[in-house]
């Protein structure tokens, strides 16, 4: 049956993953479509169930929890099979997928909190305060669930225990405090917005965080809550996570920062997608192209594949020019562009033709 080496199982299913793995469990994967899930997969194979079933027993990587979720959804399989999948799952979102087995199958609160309280993967802070929303759990039980998260987004999560259930202010600004995860920066901003904390704490949190995205938070920071265009500029200059170079075009057009300020994040970033950035800086700013393609083809980072592209379609780039770039590219969307760029042009050769050009 296995003539070929085992597809490791991916975190979000793909139709590339379900032909080799059919493959790989000796079938013909040729009905398989690119907009395929684990739904059509085991409703077209239903012969290949426990095959399948036992593939994500042993899977490693990727989200068998959830996988096993859809496999008792749509193929078939029993509510304790899936049960017993999760609560074993190393990898992805078990916690998740528990809440869900509640939510479809009538799985116990109780054995959901469990797999949620020993989950060391995914996101069991949220799946904390869905189960207080939905199913009743406790809010005490979930505060402690989120407090002592080490993976997912706790402080998004406090945000929300809050805003629905009542949770206290002081104790949602503490969990975000010390957040080392997630997303601290958004949660300060939302506190800020809709739980009464001052605007003071919550640049506060945004100045120091380590992981999120503080660039676009300082931006949400002038937007709703009044903070100054040069604080959001400071943020953003010192970001070391995020994407501070997409918050630059956003100053830019919105927030009367300079062009020459977002040129100059944007050209010094180290994260994010400075390359795509600085196609938004030559359409919505007025930068010199010349400046966006140096900028795309010295990208490190991001996607400057798909940027070159698209500073041919809306720029009026160089063809030779982008294939160069494309050809150069080992980061991002690589043969998605290529592709783009040659019906692109494929196209407007066509057009010429049309219009008697050639």
């Amino acid at each position: 049956m296995h003539s070929v080496e085992k597809p490791e199982c991916p975190h979000v299913f793909t139709a590339e993953f379900g032909r080799k793995l059919i493959e790989y469990l000796g079938e013909d994967p040729s009905p398989i479509q690119p907009n395929w899930r684990w739904r059509e997969l085991a409703l077209q194979y239903p012969l290949l169930r426990s095959n399948i079933e036992k593939y994500l027993e042993t899977a490693t990587t990727g989200d068998p929890a959830w996988a096993a979720l859809d496999m008792a959804r749509y193929g078939g399989s029993s509510r304790k099979w899936a049960e017993g999948v999760i609560e074993r799952a190393q990898t992805g979102d078990p916690a998740g997928a528990a809440v869900e087995m509640v939510r479809y199958f009538g799985s116990s609160p109780e054995w959901a909190e469990r797999v949620i309280k020993h989950a060391k993967t995914g996101d069991p802070a949220w799946a904390a305060v869905n189960m207080v929303c939905c199913f009743s759990s406790s809010r005490q039980w979930a505060e402690k669930i989120i407090e002592h998260a080490k993976t997912g987004n706790p402080a998004g999560a406090a945000v929300n225990i809050v805003c629905y259930c009542g949770s206290p202010r002081e104790w949602a600004e503490g969990v975000i405090e010390r957040a080392q995860t997630g997303d601290p920066a958004g949660a300060a901003v939302e506190m800020a917005r809709y739980c009464g904390s001052s605007r003071e704490w919550a640049e506060h949190i945004i100045e120091n965080a380590k992981t999120g995205d503080p660039s676009w938070a300082a931006i949400e920071m002038v937007c709703y809550c009044e903070s100054s265009r040069e604080w959001a500029e400071r943020v953003i200059e010192h970001a070391r996570t995020g994407d501070p170079a997409n918050a630059a075009v956003e100053m830019a057009r919105h927030y009367d920062s300079s062009r020459e300020w977002a040129e100059g994040v944007i050209e010094h970033a180290e994260i994010g997608n400075p390359a795509g950035a600085a196609v938004e800086m030559v359409i919505y700013c007025h930068s010199p192209h010349e400046w966006a393609e140096c900028v795309i083809a010295n990208a490190k980072i991001g996607n400057p594949a798909v940027a070159a592209y698209e500073m041919v379609r809306y720029c009026n780039a160089s063809f030779m020019w982008a294939v160069k770039v494309i050809d150069n590219a080992t980061i991002g969307e690589v043969d998605w562009a290529t592709h783009q760029l040659m019906y692109y042009m494929a196209h407007q050769l066509d057009e010429s033709k049309e219009k008697g050009g050639y």
